[in-house]
């Protein structure tokens, strides 16, 4: 994605060796879409770069950490240039499932103080996302460095620990 305010609905990424990045562009919609990594190395699901995007009603299965975790929430770069990072403020993650994956299910903030990373997102929402680990692998739902103002709502966890740098 590198525009504005489009929507991603309703599709099926089987066995992606990448990513739906949100990038060069604001106020994106991923919804109703499917993940699935049939446990495959370097497959992914969502990096969230820019301001405004909702993440809403995925469902994520056995992805292997493409970038790090299921869903990516990325810190940004003052005064980005367009090659840059832009931070990932007001995003909206709600009503995920997100099963069996390689790393975290969520980081927040991510690649903050790598290449001029120094601005945290803020105003997350993460809520009413079921999170499941079914193999006993001692995975984590979220990650990240305390994003300024996190918002962890109402969220199902099963078999798997709620993380690090969480407030």
């Amino acid at each position: 994605n590198k525009s504005g305010e489009n929507i991603y609905r309703y599709n099926t990424f089987l066995r992606s060796r990448g990513t739906l990045t949100l990038r060069h562009g604001d106020d994106c919609i991923v919804e109703g879409n499917v993940f699935l990594g049939h446990g495959i190395s370097q497959t992914g699901a969502i990096r969230v770069i820019g301001a405004g995007h909702q993440i809403i009603n995925n469902y994520i299965e056995r992805t292997m950490g493409r970038d790090g975790a299921a869903i990516t929430v990325y810190a940004g770069v003052p005064n980005s240039p367009l090659n840059e990072y832009f931070v990932a403020d007001d995003t909206f993650i709600a009503n995920n499932t997100i099963v069996d994956v390689s790393g975290p299910h969520i980081h927040v903030g991510a690649g903050f103080g790598s290449r001029d990373r120094t601005i945290l997102p803020s105003n997350v929402v993460v809520s009413n996302n079921l999170f499941i680990d079914t193999r006993n692998t001692n995975s984590t739902i979220l990650v990240g460095e305390n994003a300024n103002e996190p918002m962890y709502v109402s969220n199902i966890a099963s078999g798997i620990s709620i993380g690090s740098g969480v407030t």
